[in-house]
């Protein structure tokens, strides 16, 4: 703990001022503080953060801010300025920390949580409530989550409440027993005012080009049969061929959920709609167990289950065994199996949440169909 001390150099008459920051922790030891009306006992929590002796100025301002944005940054929080040796709790007005000075003539004010995230200084805050979320999303007690991350749970709730900032080895070690994918672990170290771990770059980007191509050769040697490669929120990057007849001319860049749940008449061209409509919803489902506060799996989850409202759920299993759509084309039907390919092992974000869904032929018309010229 550094000390504080106001002081008037001797001899010289001006005044001498120096900063300090006291941790914030509720265990701490209480501290005296000695003013001109007296003695008052404070926990180490509400004691001074700055101490400035003689008149308030521009400068001594600057330097109790100076002192509150360095007890920020070592994991402290400021509460209270000294002011000629004044202790003064601290008291809260329109949002900020108000700190009476000079007898209550003057004001100093420093920032809370808000007024830092403002001022440009990082601060744990949005980290703990990130991890709340994710750990009551997850069914775990910080007790729980504890033992998963070999920290004790007094870490944890000094995590979530801000009293402590977490290390970026912490931040994983959390994200990996948390089961957080690589976009939102990016996210959590940004929270935590530590750089993103992870890179992300677009499939069309140079640094991606390998697999790029990788997926161009798995496009085209899946031919006759249709292919084509999804990012996280269901939109077509990449498709072979055969996708359109299936699924018409312009399905390279479109949404596959809002191309059944938003066109009219899309959903006609599916036989067996009521299967697969069902079957997409609970993959959507299951997607947002993963990606619980992504804003577009949301939206298109709701859009999915309002197409679906009213649409009876078929009991038991599907008649192929597995939900895969039986297009309509003509006055065929084309029955199919779908299988989803993805990399593994990744630590680049795009990639990640890469999907490439393989169509095969369920039945020798359906191959007839596909091979045909």
């Amino acid at each position: 703990m550094m000390a504080a001390a106001a002081r008037r150099s001797a001899g010289s008459g001006r005044a001498a001022a120096t900063a300090t920051t006291m941790p914030n922790t509720a265990t701490d030891a209480p501290m005296a503080a000695s003013s001109a009306g007296g003695t008052s006992q404070e926990p180490a929590s509400h004691q001074a953060s700055a101490r400035v002796a003689g008149p308030v100025t521009r400068e001594k301002v600057a330097l109790a801010r100076r002192a509150a944005r360095s007890s920020v940054a070592e994991g402290r929080v400021p509460v209270a300025v000294m002011i000629d040796v004044f202790m003064v709790p601290p008291s809260r007005e329109q949002g900020a920390w108000s700190i009476p000075c000079e007898g209550m003539a003057g004001r100093v004010r420093l920032p809370d949580n808000q007024g830092m995230a403002a001022a440009g200084i990082a601060g744990p805050s949005e980290f703990g409530a990130r991890i709340r979320q994710w750990r009551a999303h997850r069914g775990l007690s910080q007790l729980a989550l504890a033992g998963r991350t070999a920290t004790t749970s007094r870490h944890v709730s000094f995590l979530e409440t801000g009293r402590s900032r977490p290390s970026q080895e912490m931040v994983l070690r959390i994200a990996d027993a948390l089961d957080v994918p690589l976009r939102e672990r990016n996210a959590l170290l940004r929270a935590a005012g530590l750089p993103p771990r992870y890179p992300e770059v677009a499939l069309q980007g140079e640094d991606l080009a390998p697999f790029r191509a990788a997926l161009d050769r798995l496009l085209a040697a899946h031919l006759p049969y249709p292919a084509m490669v999804l990012d996280a929120h269901w939109n077509v990057l990449l498709a072979n061929e055969a996708c359109a007849r299936l699924y018409g001319p312009d399905v390279l860049g479109s949404n596959v959920i809002r191309r059944y749940t938003g066109t009219p008449g899309a959903a006609e061209a599916i036989v067996n709609w009521a299967e697969v409509a069902w079957a997409g919803v609970d993959r959507l489902r299951q997607q947002r167990d993963r990606m619980p506060f992504d804003a577009e799996i949301a939206a298109l989850l709701g859009e999915a289950e309002a197409a679906t409202r009213g649409l009876p759920r078929p009991a038991g299993a599907p008649p192929g065994l597995v939900a895969c759509p039986w297009f309509r084309v003509g006055d065929r039907v084309v029955r199919t199996i779908g299988m989803v390919s993805r990399f593994e092992a990744t630590a680049e974000v795009t990639l990640d949440e890469l999907r490439i869904e393989l169509t095969y032929p369920l039945d020798a018309e359906a191959e007839a169909f596909f091979r045909a010229e």
